[in-house]
């Protein structure tokens, strides 16, 4: 009897420990699947490796808001969302009154054998516009907004943003353990904390962009970061440039002006 009760606890746990689980309740997509119209979720949704996710130009992804675990797109195959100027593709909340971290974002994970493309799309009201590990992405001509941080790289993420706009997010971009996405031509403005935050090593390439009126700061450099960050205009803040702990920035050739302190170290 007591080996029978001792089976049944050891079944109920790891039934909890599996509904616990990101996919237990996903959609997962198993092979090239191509989305265009409007669509909703109400799960999370996982392109497995090796299946290939396209969604068209005018597509209307939204996302049903769970205040105790935000919805995702994972990727952990490739995504390629291909809008244009006039049909650009859309990832939001389905809420009615729609907030930041209504839902958890685009999330790339151990994709960075392939590259994933966004090219001419709007993401919205996440906790992470996009996010990831070791992943690839080229984001082209793309707008993050109103979320809570539009990039977060973290370990090994690479790629690059390519004339993107980040505004009205809490920080527009954060990297993290040796990420090395760079950001060019980009215009970075009206985010409420900071503009750019470089984190834990890592070492992106700033360049050539427009970074201002951003909270606190226009570009932070944190915990061994060390970053390029070359032909800027950094704009409007109390400090331009913040540097510290352990962070050994390369600053050239940029436009400090209208910050209450242009580079604080």
């Amino acid at each position: 009897m007591k080996q029978m009760r001792l089976l049944w606890q050891l079944l109920l746990i790891a039934l909890l420990v599996t509904m616990g689980t990101t996919e237990a309740f996903a959609l997962r997509i198993e092979t090239d699947t191509v989305w265009q119209g409007q669509l909703q979720f109400e799960e999370d949704v996982v392109v497995a490796p090796g299946a290939t996710l396209l969604v068209e130009p005018g597509t209307v992804v939204s996302f049903v808001s769970h205040k105790n675990r935000p919805l995702s797109l994972v990727v952990q195959g490739k995504l390629v969302a291909q809008g244009t100027e006039s049909e650009p593709v859309v990832f939001t909340s389905a809420a009615r009154n729609r907030q930041p971290g209504d839902w958890q974002g685009i999330v790339l994970n151990g994709t960075s054998e392939h590259t994933s493309r966004i090219r001419y799309a709007r993401i919205s009201f996440a906790r992470h516009g996009i996010q990831g590990t070791r992943a690839r992405l080229v984001l082209e001509d793309s707008v993050l907004e109103k979320n809570e941080t539009g990039l977060t790289l973290l370990k090994a993420f690479v790629g690059g943003a390519y004339a993107c706009r980040f505004t009205a997010n809490t920080v527009a971009c954060v990297w993290n353990q040796n990420s090395g996405f760079s950001l060019t031509h980009c215009l970075v403005k009206d985010n409420l904390k900071e503009g750019l935050r470089c984190n834990l090593n890592s070492a992106p390439e700033i360049l050539h962009n427009i970074i201002q009126q951003n909270g606190e700061a226009g570009i932070v450099c944190f915990q061994g970061a060390t970053p390029l960050i070359r032909d800027n205009l950094v704009e409007g803040h109390g400090k331009g440039i913040l540097v510290e702990m352990k962070s050994h920035p390369e600053i050239r050739w940029n436009d400090l002006t209208g910050n209450d302190t242009a580079i604080w170290v």
